[in-house]
């Protein structure tokens, strides 16, 4: 038999609409997609089956599915779009999956999911990156293959050291002292709608809540000095102690790139306020370490903070 080629993972998509204008799209700068149906079934055995009531019968009752997608950020508009989706709108976006040439009239599939997971990862040395996930939110369609021309360039992808936490205290912004890592964390659950006016064979669900979270991982100064002190580990113990509320953002800081917090004179260890808010709201410090203690590295302190109530998100231009 002649050998067969492989499909190459580049050449399968996952397509999102999130302008709602009707046009699919691969996210820009994606590295990975993933795409799963999975079949319901109620276990259905009884005392007189055959084998003595001994054997599973599982009846098939729906099917639902999943899917997700991983890439760089490469605008920070468009990071802002998608969270004004997952945070001030429904979080429900049109999707497609496809695969090309002869395989694409056999696996080429459209439906509405909601974004369920929406991770912003911003680490020092690294570029940034987001990780949605999706769950199936209306039954699947066959689509249309949707022709995608690649960049006529590579595109510049965005540093993660410009993605940063900041807290505001006595109404300026603060970053995080030495801090090597941020990510921003969307959650959405679900709930599943189906009634019987429905196909009773598809998914269908809604929203049913949300919530953010946002952690900071970075090194614990040596010094002991008050000028230091305006996010660290004091402010920290003494927030998740307390349960105090603190107002948290995670901005873009494009002027960082290159430069050290303190080559201005007047700086206090602090990057001040972000060229671009994308989120902040109100957060308490719910999980605390305030210094690792591995043998020969340089101690950490981490801290994640949930959202209390909804946050806001920046009005997006993808245009710009």
């Amino acid at each position: 038999m002649a050998h067969v080629n492989h499909l190459k993972g580049q050449n399968v998509n996952l397509l999102l609409d999130l302008l709602g204008n009707g046009v699919l799209m691969p996210v820009a700068a994606s590295t990975s997609c993933e795409f799963q149906v999975q079949g319901q079934s109620e276990d259905t055995q009884a005392k007189d089956d055959p084998g003595n009531g001994e054997w599973a019968a599982p009846s098939f009752t729906y099917y639902d599915w999943t899917a997700g997608n991983e890439s760089y950020v490469v605008n920070v508009a468009l990071l802002a779009q998608l969270l004004d989706k997952v945070v001030n709108g429904d979080a429900k976006v049109p999707v497609q999956f496809q695969t090309p040439g002869r395989y694409a009239n056999q696996c080429c599939y459209k439906g509405t999911a909601i974004i369920t997971s929406f991770e912003i990862t911003g680490a020092v040395d690294e570029k940034a990156t987001v990780k949605i996930s999706l769950d199936g939110a209306s039954p699947l369609e066959p689509g249309s293959f949707v022709t995608i021309q690649p960049a006529a360039e590579i595109q510049e992808k965005i540093s993660g050291k410009a993605l940063m936490v900041a807290i505001k205290r006595n109404n300026a912004w603060e970053t995080i002292l030495c801090s090597t890592s941020h990510t921003l964390s969307v959650s959405v659950e679900t709930e599943d709608v189906r009634d019987k006016d429905m196909n009773d064979k598809a998914v269908h669900k809604a929203v049913k809540s949300r919530s953010v979270s946002i952690s900071s991982e970075s090194f614990v100064p040596a010094e002991d000095s008050a000028a230091l002190a305006d996010t660290g580990v004091d402010f920290m113990m003494n927030a998740v102690k307390t349960g105090m509320l603190c107002h948290v953002a995670l901005g873009y800081y494009p002027g960082s790139i290159g430069h050290a917090v303190d080559e201005n004179e007047n700086a206090k260890h602090s990057w001040g306020t972000p060229d671009t808010v994308l989120i902040e709201g109100d957060f308490r410090c719910t999980s605390l370490t305030p210094a690792s203690g591995e043998n020969q590295e340089d101690s950490k302190m981490s801290a994640e903070f949930s959202s209390v109530g909804m946050p806001t998100v920046v009005s997006p231009n993808a245009g710009e």
